[in-house]
């Protein structure tokens, strides 16, 4: 048997229940693999937690990406797509969440627990993803300028949440995606 049955199972039981929550004997009861099968494969419970964050990080930025694709060249064109693919992803019915959200804040106590680094690399993809998108607008920095003009990093985050938090401690919600990002230009 692959890892697909107990990697995809033991994702979903994680991200609905939390890590902690779910054992790695009914991890293996609803994939129907054998214990011993499951360690041969991944190693214990932490590496198959690692490896269903990297399915899903994987599988969930190809979705985010085709969905930009589909927009054509035109780069404002691909930001709203951007913004709609985030909003049709938080009004999903059964959306519970980011499967890279919900155990980076489970997992802060264990910093050396190896789903940090499918965490890391989902953080860095999605960091690319949207400084390509900036870039394509004619962002030049904005980061850089701000710091220049007020002293301080600014920060503005889309948070699997389905919040968009900004340095001056508003939010808006999925709604207000579209209005709610603005990308620096000269």
């Amino acid at each position: 048997m692959g890892q697909g049955p107990a990697r995809a199972r033991g994702g979903r039981r994680c991200r609905e229940e939390g890590i902690q929550a779910v054992g790695i004997n009914r991890i293996i009861a609803q994939a129907d693999v054998a214990l011993m099968t499951l360690y041969r494969q991944f190693g214990g419970k932490d590496e198959l937690v690692a490896a269903a964050l990297e399915q899903w990080s994987d599988q969930w930025l190809h979705w985010l990406t085709d969905r930009v694709d589909q927009c054509g060249d035109d780069p404002q064109a691909r930001f709203r797509g951007l913004w709609d693919a985030m909003e049709e992803w938080l009004d999903a019915e059964g959306f519970r969440g980011s499967l890279i959200a919900n155990p980076t804040a489970e997992l802060r106590s264990k910093p050396h627990h190896p789903a940090h680094e499918p965490i890391v690399a989902h953080r860095m993809a999605m960091r690319q993803l949207l400084e390509n998108l900036a870039k394509l607008l004619g962002a030049t920095d904005p980061a850089a300028r701000r710091r220049a003009s007020t002293g301080r990093r600014p920060e503005t985050t889309l948070s699997h949440s389905g919040r968009i938090h900004h340095d001056d401690g508003g939010t808006k919600g999925a709604g207000h995606c579209g209005n709610a990002a603005a990308v620096n230009q000269e």
